[in-house]
């Protein structure tokens, strides 16, 4: 479902951005986003399952060119560091996404998201048991201070704050980012 940038999807997002920069997404409905694009409500179910699915898509979006230098570089801090430019660039977007706390929050889809793509990258069932266990709380670590970084208003520069994210991966798993 991510790989589709179809034009409908776009619209979406693009509403969902503006509406986000005036406002938390716990304030924003379906109906408001689809109201702003000119849409029904039954568009936006054609292409996202719920709000939950359109913020991870909203970021994936955004996020895509740093996704894929990681894919063809394999520099872990440069792509993560691109990822924080970006945040920073969208910073009420971001702040507003991140507001809600909870089921289907950015901070469940941006964990799921990091997740999702790491397994992507080291490949299925190639982490042992303590290797998954491991790499699931470094995740869920980097996702914690992520929101930290958001609330403490981005005070760390992304550059920095990509050095220091590298620099406390485990030993375990630092050999699936390099």
């Amino acid at each position: 479902m991510y790989h589709l940038f179809n034009e409908t999807k776009l619209l979406i997002v693009k509403a969902t951005e503006e509406l986000l920069e005036k406002q938390p997404i716990e304030k924003i409905s379906v109906s408001t986003i689809m109201k702003k694009c000119g849409m029904s409500r039954q568009t936006f179910y054609n292409h996202f399952y719920d709000k939950f699915d359109l913020i991870i898509f909203l970021h994936l979006y955004k996020t895509i060119t740093s996704i894929k230098k990681f894919q063809r570089s394999k520099n872990f801090i440069c792509s993560m560091t691109d990822s924080f430019k970006l945040m920073q660039q969208n910073r009420t977007i971001y702040l507003n996404l991140s507001s809600y706390r909870g089921q289907n929050s950015f901070e469940e889809s941006y964990f799921e998201f990091l997740i999702g793509y790491s397994i992507e990258h080291i490949g299925e069932n190639r982490l042992s048991l303590d290797e998954s266990f491991i790499h699931e709380l470094y995740w869920h670590g980097v996702t914690s201070m992520v929101l930290k970084w958001f609330k403490d208003d981005m005070a760390i520069e992304a550059d920095k704050l990509g050095e220091l994210i590298y620099k406390s991966m485990p030993e375990a798993i630092q050999h699936y980012y390099v």
